[in-house]
């Protein structure tokens, strides 16, 4: 009788065994598989951001090249771009080109608050309302001035706990910082006027950058390309890029 139990124990002891193994091998095949399943997506994802960032490199290198714009950039058939929007045909590819100078926009690092400020209210007044615009200007202020102190309709830290980031207190190392502001809309940021082909925002009113950059727009289709570059001893360095893709920020 004990010879029995124990014979149906060791059989029971088995089974128990074999399920944890299938179990184990199941589990361990479908956590590799998800785990594969990510790591292929990212190695897509990290594929396609080199891609971006060859088409860049390439289109900004072959306009350049093309156009022999080194020394006298406007000067030698690109002032067609100049702040103007122009088709430019590279491999049977149209793109639509703009170029712009960074002096001529707003230093946010360096200007001083009250022009920021005006210059906010003074080109936003059409689309948006007083209050809205004096708060989101007090707010860009708070992000940026190396103080706690809040203005009337400003933002600093125990504003932004929700959001799980604080304001950056200092100069700002890239305009897109301005999305993460409190209360920033996306269409303030930067906006595409399909019709009128216009581009608006605080993106093409503000820069960090000085009078020796350029930034080049390129648009295709719904998306749009911006490049903030260099040029100097023939070659042209980026210094930072950005895809909007159906008229929202993607950061890379």
């Amino acid at each position: 009788m004990n010879y029995k139990l124990n014979n149906k124990g060791a059989v029971l002891i088995y089974l128990l065994i074999l399920i944890s193994v299938l179990f184990f091998l199941v589990f361990h095949g479908l956590f590799y598989s998800k785990l594969n399943y990510k790591l292929a997506i990212n190695y897509v994802k990290k594929e396609q951001n080199y891609e971006n960032i060859k088409l860049i490199t390439y289109i900004v290198s072959d306009i350049i090249k093309n156009k022999n714009l080194y020394e006298d950039f406007f000067e030698e058939g690109f002032l067609k771009y100049y702040n103007n929007e122009n088709p430019l045909k590279i491999n049977k590819e149209e793109y639509f080109i703009k170029i712009e100078k960074e002096n001529e926009k707003i230093n946010i690092n360096t200007e001083n608050d009250e022009k920021i400020k005006n210059a906010i209210l003074k080109n936003f007044q059409d689309e948006y309302n007083y209050d809205y615009l004096d708060s989101i200007s007090d707010k860009i202020l708070d992000w940026k001035d190396k103080d706690d102190y809040v203005r009337l309709h400003g933002a600093e830290k125990e504003d932004y706990k929700d959001k799980g980031y604080a304001p950056k207190n200092g100069n700002l190392e890239s305009i897109f910082e301005l999305l993460y502001v409190k209360d920033m809309k996306n269409k303030l940021f930067f906006n595409y006027d399909d019709k009128k082909k216009l581009y608006s925002g605080l993106l093409t009113l503000f820069t960090i950058y000085n009078e020796d950059v350029y930034r080049l727009y390129i648009r295709k289709d719904n998306k749009i390309y911006i490049v903030f570059f260099k040029i100097g001893n023939k070659k042209v360095d980026i210094l930072e890029w950005r895809l909007i893709k159906s008229w929202k920020i993607l950061v890379y």
